[in-house]
C-alpha cells in the first residue's frame, strides 16, 4: 500500500525525464529527497518501475529507487542492485559491482545476496575476492543461505557433496 507522500513522491519521479534522473545534482533530486521515503518505500516502489507496475517497465528509474534504499542499508535493495549490475539491467554491467553489492546485502542478512556470492566464488567470477580454496568459500555461503532458507542455495550444497 503505498501512503500519500509516496505517491506525490512517485507521480513527481515518473514525470522525471531518465536524463533528469540519472544526475543526482539535478534541482528535481532536491524536492524529491523532501519526501523523507524510508529504505522500505523506496525499495517497493523500485520494484513498482522493475516489474512495469508504473506503465512501462523502467529499469534505469528503479535502478535508482534501489541505490537510494541501498545507501539506507535495505539488504533487498542491495542484493537487486547487485542482480543489476550482473545483468546490466537499467545500468552498464559490472561484476566489481554486482560482488560489492552483494557483498553488502550478505552483511545486512540477504539469503539471496549470500547464494549469489557463492555462485560467484563457486564459478570462479574473477572479481571475487581471492581466497585459498572458492569452492570452500562457496560451500560456506551456500551453507550460510540454506541456513537461512534459501532453496537454490541447498541445491549447490547437494551438488557439491
Amino acid at each position: 500500500m503505498m501512503t500519500a507522500s509516496m505517491n506525490e513522491f512517485a507521480k513527481k519521479f515518473s514525470e522525471m525525464p531518465n536524463s533528469v534522473c540519472s544526475n543526482p545534482y539535478a534541482e528535481e533530486w532536491d524536492a524529491l529527497k523532501a519526501y523523507n521515503l524510508s529504505a522500505e518505500e523506496l525499495y517497493n516502489l523500485g520494484e513498482r518501475y522493475f516489474n512495469g507496475d508504473e506503465g512501462s517497465q523502467d529499469n534505469l528509474k528503479a535502478s535508482l529507487l534501489f541505490d537510494l534504499a541501498a545507501k539506507q542499508g535495505h539488504p533487498q535493495a542491495q542484493c537487486k542492485l547487485g542482480i543489476m549490475y550482473l545483468k546490466g539491467q537499467g545500468v552498464s554491467k559490472s561484476n566489481k559491482k554486482a560482488f560489492r553489492f552483494f557483498r553488502e546485502a550478505a552483511k545486512n542478512g540477504s539469503p539471496k545476496a549470500l547464494y549469489n556470492l557463492g555462485v560467484m566464488y563457486y564459478f570462479e567470477n574473477p572479481v571475487v575476492d581471492i581466497v585459498d580454496d572458492n569452492d570452500q568459500e562457496a560451500y560456506r555461503l551456500f551453507t550460510l543461505a540454506a541456513n537461512k532458507g534459501h532453496t537454490e542455495a541447498k541445491y549447490f550444497l547437494k551438488k557439491m557433496d
